[in-house]
């Protein structure tokens, strides 16, 4: 016997469906947009606050330089802590210095933590910036552009220069080391094996004396309580435990260049 369904009982049905497809809908469209909305990006990393000024004290007796900072006089001296550039944040391995200077030198100390300490270039300005290295740039005058270059491998090798200008710097590099400071005096420490990939070093030291003399841009002055340069601080770091190298300053370098000098620190001589 055929049974008949009512409009009524119809329309009720087709009502339910259609409410039980749009909230089936509704759930897609949730559960899609769950899996395909786009994460929002991370926060940008807070940069650390550097003091743009160094105080750089006199010391009246020469540092005697044995490249481990054992002279009782580095005590005197602020740590500066490097950042990876562009200025964001520690690196893996870290890096300090220290500045004094005397009535005939200005002395540069470093202690570099790192587990693999390697270099191989044995000539004078070499390329020593892809060892593992250590760097000092230094503008005597900050109104003026030329400034001086540092790098000493972990072997300690020099590769030293006087750039007339930092835009030329980089690709023009053999032209400007062509210049040599010829007392300049570095003694390096190597706290593990030198180039033995396969054990673990402590890391190295470094200390450099650059004696004013030989400084063409000071003509033969020497700096005074209340003098003013420009200089930062810089590392080179390469070891077999990483998988890319490490860059690294004192200064808060916005640009990736080392040569870059409006984000340099000043150096106040006390």
């Amino acid at each position: 016997m055929e049974q008949k369904i009512s409009r009524k009982t119809w329309d009720e049905c087709a009502g339910r469906v259609r409410i039980i497809a749009f909230l089936l809908a509704c759930m897609l469209v949730a559960i899609a947009g769950c899996v395909s909305a786009p994460k929002p990006p991370p926060a940008a990393a807070a940069r650390p606050a550097i003091d743009v000024n160094y105080s750089c004290y006199r010391v009246e007796k020469p540092i005697a330089l044995d490249g481990k900072m054992g002279d009782p006089a580095w005590a005197k001296a602020p740590a500066l802590t490097f950042y990876l550039i562009p200025h964001t944040r520690e690196p893996e391995f870290k890096t300090e210095a220290r500045l004094l200077y005397n009535n005939d030198h200005l002395y540069v100390g470093y202690k570099a933590v790192d587990p693999d300490v390697w270099a191989y270039f044995t000539n004078r300005d070499e390329a020593t910036c892809i060892d593992d290295c250590l760097e000092l740039f230094i503008q005597t005058d900050p109104a003026r552009e030329p400034y001086y270059g540092f790098e000493i491998n972990a072997l300690g090798t020099i590769n030293d220069s006087y750039y007339l200008r930092a835009v030329m710097a980089g690709g023009g590099h053999r032209r400007w080391n062509k210049w040599t400071c010829t007392n300049l005096v570095v003694k390096t420490a190597c706290d593990g094996t030198l180039n033995d990939p396969y054990d673990t070093d402590r890391g190295w030291t470094l200390e450099m004396a650059i004696p004013f003399a030989e400084l063409p841009s000071l003509a033969g002055k020497k700096p005074q309580p209340g003098d003013t340069w420009k200089f930062h601080a810089a590392r080179c770091e390469y070891s077999v435990c990483r998988t890319n190298s490490e860059a690294s300053t004192c200064a808060p370098l916005t640009n990736k260049s080392f040569h870059v000098n409006q984000d340099w620190l000043n150096l106040n001589f006390k």
